[in-house]
């Protein structure tokens, strides 16, 4: 039982830490947070975009902002907002509202 305790302290912490980046770490009071990456257009369902930042994480763009950022492989900076409860047709990525963009650029 004495071994039990400490591994399965390691175990939690370890998961706590897991996922824990910059974007996240920011996050304002609103949910809100600025994240980077490639835009990439999913050929399923309907066609998906989704934004998939330089760690992997894929996030779903949606709102009237993110309008401009429908071009794939597309860099971009954008602040969002995280959207709690929702899911998509896609479900590709965390859903997220584009509150703006910061910076665009084609490669």
């Amino acid at each position: 039982m004495r071994r039990v305790i400490p591994v399965l302290l390691f175990t939690l912490l370890s998961l706590s830490a897991c996922g824990i980046t910059r974007e996240t770490a920011d996050q304002g009071s609103d949910n809100s947070f600025v994240v980077s990456g490639t835009i990439e257009f999913l050929d399923i369902e309907t066609g998906c975009w989704v934004l998939v930042s330089a760690d992997g994480k894929r996030y779903e763009p949606s709102g009237e902002a993110a309008a401009p950022l429908w071009k794939d492989k597309l860099q971009a900076t954008v602040k969002v907002r995280l959207l709690q409860g929702v899911s998509s047709v896609c479900q590709t990525g965390i859903p997220v509202e584009v509150i703006t963009i910061l910076e665009t650029r084609e490669i």
